[in-house]
């Protein structure tokens, strides 16, 4: 059995995942495409068309990112890299119909995604297992929920934007759910499906490797607490309200150090996961503990996560399957960083349960172990899920600010333009969350 794994990187799931089951002696190989934060380099390519296909994307990151005055030489090295990409991803679709058994493709990617994924039904026809990850969020979360990426200066652009954006989205994943085998989604944000899947919070996310010699408990009691705070996009994960928090606490506590890092390497950040204290990770999120918290509980470090879906969440999964960390609404951070700066013996056993858990059920094997069991068929019947049908709710904005942009849209294009017309229950959330 072959394995191929791309194109997306995120978080480093998918360069750990290709490296778990390589250590299980599953012939896997990697086809990310290069991400900013290099979770992965040129040498954990094996092919010569991977590698192809990480230099090209970084290049074009590279030389996207130059600042210039000449607009349209900007534009051209776009372009231009984009042809040669594209290029490379149809040889690598025919490289790999031949050589690969199983398919694993990320972030509703595919090979041919930017092909209105003219690749799915070969490979259909070819026989080869898809199985398509879609629960990382705004790949598969409608946009009017997020806005994530839009232009909140231009309010009509934005709009005009969101519209075209969800109606892809929508168009997406029902090509994706047409030809996947498996499908492994969030609940949360499976409002575009219409069949089970599987629910990745039974397979969960996957932190780096890491020796326990190389993991520190608490050192800088009684001399200095260090919150660290590392967003991976600063508007959507509420930097500038815990910015604002940490101002207010650092006025009252003189042995408190708050660190911010903003789009740095993630070697460089694990570096101060190690001697941090604990982190605070972001205001609106939709999951108890992201990638930033996954890799901060290597070091037995805790995580506080703010969001409004919490009770939602305790409704759905039992206790044992939501990692542990320190839930709270997005409007009461600064009163949770406060209690985990005054509670010691609840940063370290916090701590310790989350260092644990991940150990338990995210450690590199148990998920390589648990994709087997979905590439074999052996999928126990509880991590199946039924699509959400009649709850709505907001993420990664705040939710007074998204009410006002969901009314907005609904008033300018209707409310066909929440394209949930197969889930009328749905729909009506969504009403009445925008105008309560």
């Amino acid at each position: 059995m072959k394995v191929f794994i791309g194109p997306y990187e995120i978080a480093g799931y998918y360069i750990r995942l290709h490296e778990a089951l390589r250590k299980m002696g599953i012939k896997s190989d990697y086809f990310c495409e290069f991400h900013p934060f290099n979770y992965a380099n040129l040498s954990d390519y094996d092919t010569f068309l991977g590698k192809v296909l990480f230099l090209l994307t970084k290049y074009k990151f590279i030389f996207t990112k130059f600042k210039t005055k000449f607009f349209s030489a900007k534009r051209f090295s776009k372009i231009f890299f984009n042809i040669l990409i594209a290029f490379t991803r149809v040889l690598i679709f025919f490289y790999s119909l031949i050589k690969y058994d199983v398919f694993i493709f990320s972030f509703s990617g595919s090979i041919l995604n930017f092909l209105n994924y003219l690749d799915l039904p070969f490979l259909k026809m070819f026989r080869k297992k898809i199985i398509c990850c879609v629960f990382h969020g705004s790949e598969a979360r409608p946009r009017y929920i997020d806005f994530y990426g839009l232009d909140f200066s231009n309010t009509d652009k934005l709009l005009r934007d969101l519209r075209k954006i969800v109606e892809k989205q929508k168009k997406n994943l029902e090509t994706i759910e047409k030809y996947s085998d498996v499908i492994i989604g969030s609940y949360l944000n499976s409002h575009f499906l219409k069949k089970k899947f599987i629910d990745f919070f039974y397979i969960g996310l996957i932190p780096p490797f890491f020796n326990n010699e190389n993991i520190d408990d608490e050192k800088n009691d009684g001399e200095k607490l260090i919150i660290l705070h590392s967003p991976s996009n600063p508007i959507h994960k509420g930097t500038d309200e815990i910015r604002k928090a940490m101002e207010n606490i650092r006025k009252r506590y003189n042995n408190v150090e708050y660190i911010e890092l903003i789009g740095k390497d993630n070697k460089y950040v694990q570096e101060f996961l190690k001697n941090c204290s604990f982190i605070v990770d972001q205001l609106y999120s939709d999951t108890p503990l992201a990638g930033l918290g996954t890799e901060a509980a290597v070091f037995g470090k805790p995580t506080i996560t703010g969001g409004y879906v919490w009770d939602k969440l305790k409704s759905i999964y039992d206790e044992n399957v939501l990692a542990p960390s320190y839930l709270c609404r997005s409007e009461e951070i600064e009163k949770a960083i406060e209690e985990m700066i005054l509670n010691k013996e609840l940063r370290e056993d916090l701590g310790k349960k989350v260092k644990k858990f991940v150990e338990e059920n995210w450690a590199p094997q148990k998920l390589a172990e648990k994709f087997l069991q979905i590439i074999n068929g052996n999928i126990p019947s509880y991590w199946y899920r039924e699509p959400i049908d009649n709850y709505a709710h907001f993420a990664f904005i705040r939710e007074d600010k998204g009410k006002e942009l969901l009314k907005l849209y609904i008033e300018k294009f209707g409310e066909e333009a929440l394209f949930l017309d197969d889930k009328p229950l749905l729909k009506k959330a969504f009403i009445d969350l925008a105008f309560s």
